[in-house]
C-alpha cells in the first residue's frame, strides 16, 4: 500500500455532491481492491473549528447548486461554491490532524483560506490560526475522542 500506485478512471452517472463521490469511491475500492476496513474511535488531538467574534467574513454561494471550483496548494484553499463540510476535511487532509466543525455553517461558500504549514519553514505568511482569524473563524487545538478510519486489508486488483 505505500509504494504501488494505480490509476482509476471512473465516472459517476449525473451530478453527485461530495458525500455522494465518497460513496461511490468507496465502493469501487471494496470491489476492485478487496478493501476491508472498520472504524474505532481513539484520543486524539484534533482542531476545532468555531466562529470567530463577528461571525464569518466569507459570502455563502448566490447559486448554491452550482457544482465546486477548487484550488489546493500547500499554502492556500480557494474555492467558489465549496460545501463547507469538504472545505473542513481538505483543511484537515492538509494539517493531518481531524477538524471537526462547530461554526455551525452549511451550504456552499466562496472563500479563500490562505496559510503557511508548520512544515513549510521556508514559506512567509499566517499561521493556520491567524488565517482563519482573517476569515472571521477560530481553530482551537484540544485532545478528544476521534473516530478513525483504520484499514484492515487490501488487495492488488485483478486486470479489467
Amino acid at each position: 500500500m505505500n509504494s504501488d500506485r494505480f490509476d482509476i478512471d471512473a465516472k459517476a452517472a449525473g451530478k453527485p455532491d461530495f458525500e455522494e463521490d465518497l460513496t461511490m469511491l468507496r465502493a469501487l475500492l471494496v470491489d476492485r481492491f478487496q478493501f476491508r476496513f472498520h472504524y474505532e474511535t481513539r484520543q486524539l488531538r484534533t482542531y476545532v473549528r468555531v466562529l470567530g467574534k463577528g461571525g464569518p467574513k466569507f459570502q455563502a454561494s448566490e447559486d448554491q447548486g452550482r457544482r465546486e471550483a477548487v484550488t489546493i496548494r500547500a499554502t492556500e484553499i480557494s474555492r467558489t461554491g465549496i460545501p463547507f463540510a469538504h472545505f473542513v476535511s481538505i483543511l484537515g487532509a492538509q494539517l493531518k490532524y481531524p477538524i471537526t466543525n462547530r461554526t455551525g455553517l452549511s451550504g456552499n461558500h466562496d472563500l479563500k483560506l490562505r496559510y503557511v504549514r508548520d512544515d513549510l519553514r521556508d514559506a512567509e505568511g499566517p499561521s493556520v490560526f491567524a488565517a482563519h482569524e482573517d476569515l472571521g473563524l477560530k481553530l482551537e487545538t484540544r485532545t478528544g475522542p476521534v473516530e478513525v478510519f483504520v484499514v484492515d486489508s487490501a488487495e492488488r486488483p485483478l486486470e479489467n
